[in-house]
């Protein structure tokens, strides 16, 4: 990510199979990155692999093509080989380009005529003049501008190097004007490259995101609904002093009531007093844990001051039944045949994970649902088996005497809340999902009267 020409999925490839190992091949890769010069790819690394088994016909064809192994990638080497062997002017080597890549065959003919004998009188065999001119025929429609590709690859590398060294300062430039949504997809490239990102603050924040330590801190303008407008104001007045409460900063900083709740459900005045407390300044309704995280990643584009799925880990270990599990939110998430393959946000680190599609008919998946996915690690790669959701559960310690009593009061109540069975200190077992219900006060007294235990757990 944030790397020049390199950040499409074509390009991610196209660098794990060539690996540049020089600057020239890189320059050479983003050349070869196209519809047309693909097909040139194994080619180029079978004789990078054994540059002495390439065979040059002519000195001159190495010194022209021994850069890219043989093969004529760029224009400037079609040219080249016009000009230098061909015996064409460079004008008529251009024209050949030109030519062969609008396909236009009488021209091509004409050329091909002066450039085959050219060849000759430059000591190539009829054969191999043939040879030659059918090769680059063949490949000049594909070539790439040389002095383009170089240019790109020069600010690629420079971007890579500052990404390398420089990772803080490189994606607090790399998010700079980006907010709420639009911040996503660089939070969770520093999560995965393990580069802390601290909430927006209205006493340590600037306008715009800044490196912090080993860190960076998101701008005030992060905030989906505070804007640059309002950031500079909040930053501007604080050079005056330090903001003392929340209703300090209403009266010092003019901003209307939505700014404000964005502040408060961003976290940017956590300093300032516990955000259900902001809310009641604010005349909201207090919102539960699930609601403020919720809110937080709506407004920053990530769950930023707690995981979602770190609350869940010590439950979902007592119902893993000794499978591994990986517990957050799904991205990725894509359908294919008789697979499901996505990424979990787990809070050790992202998680590859598989799920047979059968799954999706009985809990259904989809990008951003938060969820646990149970199953086997084959290297990286979590195989799953079952999943489980991540929202309040109810559990149950049920009297042995009334089993049926409860499946007759379950049937009567059927939902979308998960029931789990305490069966031992360290035993639970997941009831199947047409056993789940509606949880209401109702549902609670009568389940009292044929369990030992009754809870909801809730733990955001």
């Amino acid at each position: 990510m944030g790397i020049f020409q390199l950040e499409s999925e074509l390009f991610q490839d196209l660098l794990k199979r060539m690996q540049p190992r020089s600057f020239a091949e890189l320059a050479a890769l983003l050349a070869l990155g196209r519809p047309g010069p693909l097909s040139l790819v194994p080619t180029y690394l079978a004789n990078r692999a054994a540059p002495e088994k390439v065979h040059y016909a002519h000195p001159v064809l190495k010194e022209i093509l021994g850069e890219t192994y043989g093969l004529a990638v760029y224009q400037e080497q079609v040219i080249q080989l016009g000009h230098r062997l061909g015996g064409m002017s460079r004008n008529e080597a251009d024209l050949l380009r030109i030519a062969i890549s609008k396909k236009d065959g009488s021209l091509i003919n004409q050329l091909a005529e002066t450039f085959i004998r050219g060849c000759e009188e430059n000591g190539l065999s009829p054969k191999d003049a043939r040879n030659l001119f059918a090769a680059v025929r063949r490949f000049a429609g594909y070539a790439f501008n040389k002095s383009h590709s170089v240019c790109y690859a020069l600010i690629s590398y420079r971007a890579a190097y500052l990404k390398a060294h420089y990772p803080q300062a490189f994606f607090a430039a790399l998010m700079a004007g980006h907010s709420g949504s639009s911040l996503e997809p660089y939070l969770r490239e520093c999560r995965r490259l393990g580069i802390p990102v601290y909430l927006p603050d209205v006493h340590m924040s600037e306008v715009s995101h800044r490196p912090e330590g080993e860190g960076i801190r998101l701008g005030l303008s992060a905030i989906k609904h505070v804007g640059e407008a309002a950031a500079q104001r909040i930053v501007a007045e604080r050079s005056q002093g330090a903001y003392r409460s929340f209703q300090d900063l209403r009266q010092r900083v003019d901003l209307p009531k939505h700014t404000l709740q964005a502040l408060v459900q961003g976290g940017a005045v956590d300093s300032l007093g516990g955000r259900q407390a902001l809310y009641g300044q604010l005349g909201l309704e207090p919102s539960d844990g699930f609601s403020r995280l919720t809110a937080e990643r709506d407004l920053l584009g990530a769950y930023l001051s707690e995981h979602p799925g770190q609350p869940f880990m010590a439950f979902l270990r007592q119902i893993s039944g000794g499978l591994a599990f990986a517990a957050g939110e799904i991205s990725k998430f894509r359908e294919s045949g008789g697979m499901i393959t996505g990424e979990i946000d787990d809070p050790s680190g992202f998680v590859e994970f598989t799920l047979p599609r059968s799954v999706k008919g009985e809990l259904p998946l989809r990008e951003r649902s938060l969820a646990a996915v149970f199953g086997t690690m084959d290297g990286t790669v979590l195989r799953g088996q079952r999943v489980f959701p991540l929202k309040p559960t109810v559990i149950l310690v049920p009297k042995e005497e009334s089993l049926a009593l409860l499946q007759e009061i379950i049937a009567r109540h059927q939902g979308d809340v998960p029931v789990v069975l305490r069966l031992g200190r360290e035993i639970l077992h997941i009831l199947p999902q047409t056993y789940w219900v509606k949880w209401q006060p109702s549902l609670e007294e009568e389940l009292q009267e044929c369990c030992r235990a009754v809870q909801l757990f809730e733990p955001w």
